[in-house]
């Protein structure tokens, strides 16, 4: 009877080995398949496929998409093209959709959107991850790539090009809830935004860390932090410490309403407009050293200005720690009415015509601001500076120039080497510690027009120590 139960207790033990292991080898099957037909790209999906690689390239037939969900799909594309037949109908709406607690990984995949009015990849609300290693996104009428309440979004690579000419899409779109990683990949020629990033939930702070990348040749910027669209309540954070903001046809990268923008590194390079733009947002610009972020070339190379939306009025504030913003073709910095800009050591603005313009408040704490054509600071009617460190020199025609109504108060830092005056005020100016000296016009190193305060003595005149005229 022993003999009998250890027999048939054998065969049982060899029949669960036999049906785990064809249970696993069946899942090992599923888990990697090889497909050359969008029939069988369809069919991986339905059989819950998790790894599919493209064999050759694809054509998706008219009104043909997939979508999925609750599972993580790699796709490796190998170099391999997926293409949207001609004349595709406009309803479909993506080419691949990853929905509700679906992860997407795509590996070096080609999707050609042939201009239809399409995404190649929409990552739907919910969404866990999406992750682009490379490949080429191109000719799509609204957004290559959207990511739409999505958790979580990496891209290492890739190229994304000449999408969105329909009702202004970026090339890629990132509403996220989560933390979105851009390390690399190039974003050109889309009709708005190369990337943009936003927070999709008030609920939720996303946070974007980008530390490469080329956006550059884009209609209107190279990376947008425009979250009006959904609502300007969305707090974001975004974080750039490298990668090139060059040679869009209005500016570089821009700071919306309750988005901060962190910069200790990149390059903000000859956009027709401004370098930086801050739309209402904030901009913490924190280089290691003056060279850490560079700003050239550009019309202007800051521009701190406010935004309206649903009659809300949002203020611009510009925090520059370690930057160098030079050669702009019209302005360095320009500080709108109502906003506020504050340069500190290691920064350095020079060599434009006017370096800092300022309708708003601008406070000088350390760094350099010389060689301009013509002058350091320009203080408008409603302008403001305030001076407690730092250099105004070496620049063309005066160091700083206070219209009436504006004002200058300075309490440290020098005004030096100018071309003709250190400071002409015709406005309202304290001058109560620092230097203005060795300015090199025929009026002096103040030429007094307004309301001059000065506080302390030099050679029993004043703590200007150099001439006041008159």
């Amino acid at each position: 009877m022993k003999k009998i139960l250890r027999l048939l207790t054998g065969i049982v033990l060899c029949f669960i080995i036999t049906a785990a292991v064809l249970f696993l080898n069946k899942r090992d099957t599923e888990a990697a398949t090889t497909v050359t037909t969008w029939a069988q790209l369809e069919d991986a999906f339905d059989n819950l496929e998790t790894t599919i690689t493209l064999g050759a390239n694809i054509t998706v037939p008219a009104g043909k998409s997939i979508s999925f969900q609750k599972r993580a799909v790699t796709i490796n594309g190998n170099g391999k093209t997926i293409t949207v037949a001609t004349g595709q109908a406009a309803n479909i709406y993506y080419v691949i959709k990853a929905g509700e607690y679906a992860s997407l990984t795509l590996n070096n995949v080609n999707i050609n959107g042939n201009g239809i009015y399409a995404n190649a990849v929409r990552a739907g609300l919910n969404s866990i991850n999406l992750t682009i290693n490379g490949g080429t996104y191109q000719n799509f009428r609204a957004s290559a790539i959207a990511a739409e309440g999505t958790k979580d979004a990496v891209i290492t690579g890739g190229t994304f090009k000449n999408n969105g000419s329909d009702g202004g899409f970026p090339n890629v779109f990132l509403g996220l809830t989560g933390t979105g990683t851009i390390s690399g990949g190039t974003f050109s020629g889309a009709t708005t935004a190369g990337l943009q990033v936003i927070s999709y939930s008030s609920a939720s702070k996303a946070t974007f860390n980008i530390s490469g990348g080329t956006y550059t040749g884009n209609t209107s910027v190279g990376l947008s932090t425009n979250n009006c669209e959904i609502a300007a309540a969305h707090p974001a954070t975004v974080n750039i410490s490298g990668g090139s903001f060059s040679g869009n046809n209005m500016h570089g990268a821009n700071a919306f309403p309750n988005v901060t923008v962190n910069v200790t590194g990149g390059s903000f390079l000859g956009n027709s407009n401004m370098g930086i733009c801050v739309a209402g947002g904030t901009l913490n610009i924190k280089g290691a050293k003056e060279t850490s972020v560079m700003i050239t070339g550009n019309k202007y190379g800051v521009y701190d200005t406010t935004y309206t939306f649903n009659g809300t009025t949002y203020y611009g504030t510009a925090n520059i720690y370690g930057a160098t913003v030079n050669v702009n073709k019209t302005y360095g910095i320009y500080v709108n009415e109502g906003t506020k800009c504050t340069l500190s050591a290691p920064s350095r603005v020079t060599g434009s015509i006017y370096n800092i313009y300022s309708y708003g408040q601008t406070t000088i704490k350390g760094g350099t601001v010389s060689s301009a054509s013509s002058g350091g600071v320009y203080v408008t009617s409603t302008g403001k500076l305030v001076m407690s460190g730092g250099s105004i020199e070496s620049n063309g025609t005066y160091g700083a120039y206070v219209v009436s109504g504006g004002t200058c108060s300075m309490s440290g830092g020098g005004i030096t080497d100018n071309g003709n005056y250190g400071i002409y005020n015709a406005g309202s100016s304290s001058i109560t510690g620092g230097n203005v000296e060795n300015n090199n016009g025929a009026y002096g190193d103040v030429c007094q027009n307004g309301t001059l305060t000065l506080l302390g003595t030099y050679d029993g005149r004043s703590s200007v120590k150099g001439y006041v005229y008159p």
